[in-house]
């Protein structure tokens, strides 16, 4: 279910992440590599599998709610790794999908401009012979 998206729009979703949570550099650096490995599976809307860095067995679960990982249930404040590339996932896809929606509003105006100066110059060209 994993939405392809390119590395430029990780990397500026990464950056968003770290001007944002600069407390948690770590955390969302990790986050980056766990994506990196293509360790992040969107299971549904909001539910992610992240596999561990460390066993690969492992997945845990990330919801809205918070992740399975031991590390989530220490700190209730603050996002684990997993988390944080659940999220950065979910932000990039969103990223490139508004400006896919941007791009093809774009391309429709430019359609509906050009019909409307041809025929502008076809009806001038009628009126001219």
């Amino acid at each position: 279910m994993t939405t392809q998206v390119s590395l430029s729009t990780v990397q500026s979703v990464i950056a968003q992440a770290i001007d944002l949570h600069p407390s948690d550099v770590s955390r969302i650096e990790r986050a980056a590599v766990l994506i990196a490995l293509d360790a992040v599976r969107q299971l549904d809307d909001v539910t992610f599998a992240v596999r561990s860095q460390t066993d690969g067995e492992t997945a845990y679960t990330v919801t809205p709610n918070g992740c399975t990982y031991v590390d989530a249930a220490r700190r209730p404040n603050s996002w684990c790794k997993h988390q944080y590339a659940a999220r950065i996932t979910l932000a990039a896809q969103q990223q490139e999908e508004r400006e896919a929606t941007r791009r093809a509003e774009q391309a429709a105006r430019a359609r509906v401009t050009a019909d409307r100066v041809a025929i502008a110059y076809a009806r001038s060209i009628k009126w001219a012979a």
